[in-house]
């Protein structure tokens, strides 16, 4: 149905005169129902800003110049978010992976080339300082293999020991407290 009418909103097909009452009642039709589909699918801001609108190719062309201005200032808002964006310490590596990834993809939807080392180098950037370490293990990596899936990977076999040396931490501070208990009740007990 849309590729029916897809030439009334792009403007191929124009109003035709009003001397050809059948080709005009088909695009009456069409018109509507171009405008219709696409109205249904806008927010209500959106529909506000095409009421003056007298065809569906003048509201595609007011809704394409509106569109193209947010993105302009949509790129610039995304990059600096982008460069400003810092992993938490609440921060999972693959929350903090996926944050960089998910503006990269916004940023090429829009236009802007980012390539796959600004990316890792962005991720690295970025990190906590308790991957310093890391950061330095990295840069010993073939540059063949500094790759974003192979950095996922290694960031969250680095994660994981982490999360083990804590847990061991934890564990043995548990036991000291519980022993520092034990002999406080047996100085006691003497």
């Amino acid at each position: 149905m849309a590729n029916e009418i897809f030439d009334v909103v792009d403007g191929t097909r124009q109003r035709p005169e009003n001397t050809n009452v059948a080709a005009m009642k088909t695009w009456v039709k069409d018109n509507a129902k171009a405008t219709a589909i696409i109205a249904s699918a806008m927010e209500d801001d959106q529909v506000n800003s095409v009421l003056v609108c007298t065809t569906e190719f003048e509201m595609w062309k007011k809704l394409m110049t509106l569109h193209e201005q947010k993105s302009a200032s949509n790129v610039g808002a995304l990059t600096q978010r982008f460069y400003a964006y810092k992993m938490q310490t609440s921060d999972s590596v693959i929350q903090h992976v996926s944050a960089i990834q998910n503006m990269t993809r916004q940023l090429r939807d829009l236009g802007e080339p980012i390539s796959e080392a600004a990316v890792i180098a962005k991720i690295l950037s970025s990190l906590t300082t308790k991957f310093n370490v890391f950061k330095t293990a990295w840069d010993s990596v073939d540059p063949q293999r500094q790759t974003i899936a192979n950095l996922l990977e290694r960031l969250i076999r680095e994660d994981l020991n982490f999360d083990k040396e804590e847990d061991s931490t934890s564990a043995l501070a548990v036991t000291k407290k519980a022993n520092a208990k034990c002999n406080d009740k047996d100085k006691r007990r003497r």
